[in-house]
């Protein structure tokens, strides 16, 4: 009996982890239009494949499409509108040409934008960049920055939940532990009660 309860269990962690380990996303190349597409880069966790075969992740908001050479923040935060207290969420970039002034403060970054709004970054949802360089893809982990040039890359791709292959997960799932339990009732009925 021993080994059989065995058996089942470490065939349900076996598959539990197989399903945790896949999950419900996958990656979608990106191809024309799409790849200079800065609001669907800056908007997706990517994955970069370079010409040298090495891949690079990066999340959100930590990657930027950039073909401009002027310095710019890229990060997460609140922004708020002149005159409010009540902020929106915002992942993106700003351009340190159109900042006002900044202050530092605990954990915070302020900056007021010569537009009249005020963004709060956290000390480490940011990161300041002074490219030197065009057309390529920047990628910071918080702390340590790539620089990507456009044409060391071989593809680029966006990660997207993939509603058929979480259905068959799902389904994977409820058949796991309908056999596991049926397993369960046939040891418990053939050999006698499991907890002797």
């Amino acid at each position: 009996m021993k080994l059989g309860m065995k058996k089942i269990i470490v065939w349900i962690i076996i598959n539990s982890l197989v399903l945790q380990l896949t999950g419900c996303y996958t990656f979608s190349e990106l191809s024309g239009t799409e790849v200079t597409n800065e609001k669907l880069i800056r908007e997706n966790n990517i994955r970069i494949s370079l010409k040298n075969g090495e891949n690079i992740y990066s999340e959100v908001p930590f990657h930027q499409a950039y073909a401009d050479t002027s310095a710019y923040i890229i990060g997460q935060g609140q922004i708020y509108n002149s005159g409010s207290n009540k902020g929106k969420t915002f992942s993106g970039q700003i351009y340190l040409t159109d900042i006002d002034s900044t202050r530092h403060y605990n954990n915070f970054t302020y900056l007021w934008l010569k537009s009249k709004q005020k963004v709060v970054l956290e000390k480490n949802n940011y990161k300041e960049f002074a490219p030197d360089y065009e057309e390529c893809y920047v990628l910071s982990d918080g702390g340590e920055v790539t620089k990507v040039q456009s044409n060391e890359i071989k593809s680029i791709e966006i990660e997207e939940f993939n509603w058929p292959l979480s259905i068959l997960y799902g389904t994977a799932l409820v058949a796991l532990i309908a056999s596991a339990v049926a397993g369960i009732i046939a040891l418990s009925n053939n050999i006698g009660p499991l907890f002797q």
